[in-house]
């Protein structure tokens, strides 16, 4: 076990708490994402509106890590049926951010290990994960947490839409 997991799993003075996002998060939402892309900023009715057809939705969830009622962390919970992996469903988990002012803590690995465990108690045997080049610490966030590098994640940009 690496030092990092083994510090990640002492008890720290904080309690993180996951639930599932809904449209009162939508400021603290807009806030991480944009610490994520700077460049994209949704338009907060929209995703208000959006948080709340996720809230109720079985295979695409918005999950939050709050610390004392403060929504600090987030990541989306993608469920699919493959055919190759019949009867075993496949999951990505996406969009991962934990505020700066709250990183180096093990919130990231906490937030990504309880969603992993909800994965695999729904029958996910395959569960992806990406993050770009540069994100030297998410890579070290997902290979901590279980992940290992396989293949290339290839993305197309459709007509009208922005950097990916």
């Amino acid at each position: 076990m690496s030092e990092a997991l083994d510090e990640s799993a002492r008890e720290p003075a904080w309690r993180l708490v996951v639930r599932r996002a809904h449209s009162g998060d939508t400021a603290a939402l807009r806030h991480l994402y944009g610490q994520l892309i700077p460049e994209e900023r949704p338009d907060p009715d929209a995703m208000a509106a959006l948080l709340d057809t996720l809230a109720g939705a079985p295979d695409n969830r918005l999950l939050v890590g709050l610390v004392d009622g403060t929504v600090v962390a987030t990541c989306q919970l993608v469920l699919y049926d493959n055919p190759v992996r019949v009867p075993h469903r496949k999951a990505i988990v996406d969009s991962v951010v934990v505020d700066a002012a709250w990183r180096g803590l093990g919130i990231g690995h906490r937030l990504v290990a309880r969603a992993c465990a909800e994965l695999e108690t729904e029958g996910c045997r395959v569960i992806g994960v990406s993050a770009g080049y540069e994100r030297a610490t998410g890579h070290r966030l997902y290979e901590g947490a279980g992940f290992v590098r396989y293949g290339y994640h290839f993305l197309r940009k459709t007509e009208g839409s922005g950097k990916p």
